[in-house]
């Protein structure tokens, strides 16, 4: 959840950032980003679609739609980057969320990165609430 917030707010600084999905059917789950760009160069299998969403909880009571599936692609520090967003997805063999940064300068990525990380330390959905862990199975 934090991620997504935190994406939203980096792609705004760009006026001119869009959120397309990736289509492909379950191939695109297990493949790269790279991979994806890669191999569209010679087979069109992933073209551009809407983003997938999913609804996660922010509260006890609420919840809020975030980015399940999505490609973000904007300029930073005046550098183009395109910003995958995936949601865990144990079906798929995808136990935890994942970024994927792919920059025509890698510096520009690095910088992107640095501030993702810096956004993530200092913002956070949980903060101010009562988090109660419980054991499960």
């Amino acid at each position: 959840m934090d991620a997504d917030i935190v994406l939203a707010e980096l792609a705004a600084l760009d006026p001119d950032n869009r959120l397309v999905g990736i289509g492909g059917g379950g191939q695109r789950h297990h493949a790269s980003l790279s991979d994806m760009v890669q191999q569209s160069q010679l087979f069109p299998q992933f073209p551009l679609s809407q983003p997938d969403y999913v609804n996660l909880a922010v509260g006890p009571d609420t919840q809020r739609q975030a980015v399940g599936f999505g490609l973000r692609l904007l300029t930073f520090d005046g550098g183009r980057i395109a910003v995958l967003q995936r949601a865990a997805d144990p079906r798929s063999g995808r136990q935890t969320a994942s970024l994927e940064v792919v920059a025509a300068v890698p510096e520009t990525g690095t910088a992107f990165l640095a501030e993702y990380r810096r956004r993530m330390d200092s913002q956070s959905v949980l903060k101010g609430q009562v988090i109660s862990l419980v054991m499960g199975e």
